[in-house]
């Protein structure tokens, strides 16, 4: 590379605004190379720019003073499971007035008066979780909201024992100073299924299916005691007084040949002790739904049957 095509080495290897890349000697055509991306219109980066994180991050050199990430793209910074749909949206500023947004391609601006309560989370300001949790009511289908709040309440606690980024308390909160904008009945409807507990959307999304299907609601991680092998099994969802587990397998329970052999190994331990293990994929979710809930059905009244 020549000399004129080397970037000042004070923007380091982080996306940065083209203002300051000339205003440190960088030339407009070095700007202009192919080997920088061009997320937005004003910001280069020596970096890829792939997903909704990286891309809020890309916003940063020409974020407004009173900017706050909102809407799906607090969520997904904040790790929230959402629709791979919005993971292509665009990026959503709120901008506290007097701020004003702009019209610059791949973000959608929103205006406020109000002063929101936020948080700085992996070095991005985002809005409030249980805020989030009503801005994106409007969007989201019912199940994908309860998915939401449950991970918002939840994250990763019950395994590594760190607090979540909210509390329901905090979510009722929000629900009831939501009003009538957009949204609110699901809104409302969903905070009464949000739990504490799953550690996966899908875990979420089956539970809201069933209970929605009228089937009762099933246990979350629920703890099987094995008495011969002295060793509790944990299971996604659970009927615990028929003695049916539901597990939901991912992809990585198919490909991997050691999760492979201990899901079946997992599966006749539980067996032993009478229990059904019923596995679920992302079909039985979809196209599969109504085929897997009748098959579900059919497992739950023969063990009604039978006790």
């Amino acid at each position: 590379m020549t000399a004129r095509g080397i970037l000042p080495p004070e923007l380091g290897d982080v996306p940065f605004s083209t203002a300051s890349a000339l205003s440190r000697g960088a030339t407009p055509s070095r700007l202009r190379a192919a080997d920088l991306e061009r997320p937005f219109t004003g910001v280069r980066s020596p970096v890829p720019v792939r997903d909704m994180v990286e891309r809020a991050r890309a916003l940063l050199p020409v974020l407004p003073d009173r900017g706050i990430f909102s809407h799906a793209t607090a969520a997904m910074v904040l790790g929230a499971p959402l629709p791979s749909g919005l993971e292509r949206g665009p990026v959503h500023l709120t901008v506290v007035k007097p701020g004003r947004g702009s019209m610059r391609r791949g973000v959608a601006w929103h205006e406020t008066d109000a002063e929101l309560p936020a948080l700085v989370f992996d070095g991005l300001r985002v809005i409030s979780p249980a805020v989030v949790f009503g801005q994106l009511a409007g969007c989201l289908s019912l199940a994908n909201l309860v998915a939401l709040g449950d991970y918002l309440i939840t994250g990763r606690e019950p395994i590594s024992g760190a607090r979540a980024h909210s509390t329901i308390a905090e979510l009722r909160e929000a629900v009831d100073g939501w009003g009538s904008r957009r949204g609110a009945r699901t809104l409302k409807q969903a905070l009464m299924l949000v739990r504490w507990g799953p550690l996966s959307r899908p875990e979420s999304l089956l539970r809201v299916g069933l209970v929605l299907a009228g089937l009762p609601e099933p246990l979350i991680n629920h703890r099987i005691w094995h008495a011969g092998l002295l060793r509790h099994f944990m299971v996604d969802l659970a009927f615990d007084g028929l003695h049916i587990a539901l597990e939901y397998e991912g992809d990585h329970h198919r490909t991997d040949r050691a999760v492979f052999e201990s899901d079946i190994l997992r599966r006749e331990q539980l067996a032993e002790i009478g229990w059904t293990v019923i596995r679920v994929t992302a079909y039985d979710l979809g196209d599969g739904w109504e085929a897997f809930v009748l098959r579900l059905r059919t497992h739950i009244a023969r063990a009604r049957s039978a006790s």
